[in-house]
């Protein structure tokens, strides 16, 4: 792909299918997080005792969303309490830079370097989430009951049936917008699916995601190097589930109003973090606290969550590996980069 024209339709192409999937993962996240709260938790509220105070009272409205997006000045957005007033400061101070051109060059080696300082961060505090995890599953053993583990349990059940859910839509797609075989995509999906479910990592799965749609689905080796790594950022549908579900639970508990605004909040956070969240094992963790923040939930709840954060994370690595394929299955048919043969050979 030495054409700088294809390289920009085959980008287009794929961001829009990404739009399109994390926005249906969004959607069905919260719907599944409705169905299976739909009433309040007033039996965890123990749980979430330490933390209630932390939670908003003010409530919430679109209208202020929209509004609150421009910060009064430069500062506000650094106190945490408006990710989308943070990320319209780095919006514009990006687009200031690039604009500056060479001028910016000292610009650009401290945001590099502030980059690669934070995920050096990240990289030390993800050691710790084992134990971390340990410790919050200790402490949930000793001051819950069965119901609590009852409740717990729909979060892991939500999960693992979105997974499946997504799945089978992911087929759908290949089949009603591709014009492949959906069986054929799924059984060959389904084999393909404890690699990713193991390594527990959408960046470590690359090498064997490459590998997979080139010899299984016959893509073209060109645009899998190209649609595969950006694709790791860029179909992060895991992050609704692992958001979604415990965001409702936690609301349901501490009495929180989940009402139509709540809802919008909670689809649009979910969406803008389906984005910005590094794919790295403990990155949800990050994403998840800060969504808390934003729609009013204390973020120290999410301890609550890291046991079943762990197990969740097999099913969201899957999703967002399975997504990743599914989109680039696509783009291979779209821009004619597939061998239909190979794609049609058994598993």
């Amino acid at each position: 792909m030495s054409e700088t024209t294809d390289i920009g339709k085959l980008g287009k192409r794929l961001i829009v299918q990404s739009v399109v999937m994390v926005a249906i993962a969004d959607i069905l996240s919260v719907i599944m997080g409705l169905l299976l709260f739909p009433d309040e938790l007033t039996q965890l509220a123990d749980l979430f005792a330490k933390n209630r105070s932390a939670a908003s009272s003010e409530g919430f409205s679109f209208e202020k969303l929209i509004v609150g997006i421009v910060p009064s000045n430069l500062l506000q957005p650094f106190d945490g309490q408006n990710t989308l007033q943070a990320l319209f400061i780095a919006l514009f101070f990006g687009i200031v830079i690039n604009k500056l051109g060479e001028k910016a060059r000292i610009a650009h080696e401290i945001i590099e370097f502030m980059d690669s300082f934070c995920i050096g961060v990240m990289g030390m505090l993800v050691k710790l989430i084992p134990a971390v995890i340990f410790l919050s599953m200790m402490k949930l053993m000793f001051h819950a009951d069965m119901t609590t583990f009852l409740v717990m349990g729909k979060v892991i059940l939500g999960s693992t049936s979105l997974s499946l859910l997504l799945l089978l839509l992911f087929g759908i797609i290949i089949g009603v917008y591709g014009k492949l075989s959906p069986t054929i995509f799924l059984k060959k999906l389904f084999v393909f699916a404890p690699i990713p479910m193991a390594i527990r990592s959408s960046n470590a799965s690359l090498p064997q995601a490459f590998k997979f749609i080139v010899e299984k689905f016959g893509v073209s080796p060109n645009l899998a190097s190209f649609a595969l790594p950006i694709g790791t950022q860029l179909h992060l549908v895991g992050i609704g589930p692992l958001i979604a579900l415990p965001a409702i639970m936690t609301a349901r508990a501490l009495g929180a109003p989940v009402n139509l605004d709540f809802i919008l909040y909670l689809m649009i956070y979910i969406f803008i973090f389906a984005y910005t969240t590094p794919a790295v094992p403990g990155g949800v963790i990050i994403a998840m606290s800060s969504v808390f923040g934003a729609i009013g939930l204390p973020p120290t709840t999410v301890t609550v969550f890291l046991f079943v954060i762990s197990v969740c994370d097999m099913d969201n690595t899957l999703l967002n590996v399975s997504c990743n394929v599914t989109s680039s299955v696509l783009l291979a048919k779209k821009f004619d980069m597939i061998d239909e043969k190979i794609y049609k050979s058994d598993v």
